[in-house]
């Protein structure tokens, strides 16, 4: 529990299907499964459960039309507009970022893992929702994996 005189900032999970739509949890009995990976391919859940032969289940997913335009651009507004709905109860936003630049440079390694970018830009949010600095232009452009910020307040 926060103390009283606390200063809460609150930021939305990072979540964003617009790059892989496909992308799913895979559940049994309420419990995600977990094995070999924590994500699962819906389309190839989807052909198995029909009876497809692995080898059209392979062409079909390498298939480079697989998605139409329409359904990719659909499915990044859709994916935005739930970020949007969660993003009503935070202090911080992201979404506006993400629809700017999901285009121009890559910004999710996976559905819940944003990249560095994305981090940062959240944590420059922070900074100026603080009233403090934002964050230099070599820190925001350096190769750095791990990044730690702290910020005390008395």
């Amino acid at each position: 529990m926060l103390k009283p005189n606390c200063l809460k900032i609150s930021f939305p999970n990072s979540h964003y299907k617009g790059y892989n739509p496909e992308t799913t949890y895979l559940k049994h009995n309420g419990i995600i499964v977990k094995r070999f990976c924590d994500y699962h391919d819906s389309n190839v859940i989807k052909d198995y459960l029909l009876g497809k032969s692995e080898s059209d289940v392979v062409s079909s997913i390498l298939d480079i039309e697989y998605y139409s335009n329409d359904f990719i651009w659909e499915n990044a507004k859709n994916s935005l507009s739930e970020l949007r709905k969660r993003e009503m109860i935070t202090d911080i936003i992201i979404s506006d970022f993400i629809e700017e630049n999901w285009t121009k440079i890559k910004l999710f390694h996976s559905m819940n893992h944003p990249t560095n970018l994305v981090l940062l830009e959240i944590a420059d949010r922070i900074l100026t929702n603080l009233g403090l600095p934002k964050l230099n232009t070599a820190e925001r452009n350096s190769q750095k994996t791990n990044i730690e910020i702290q910020v005390i307040l008395n």
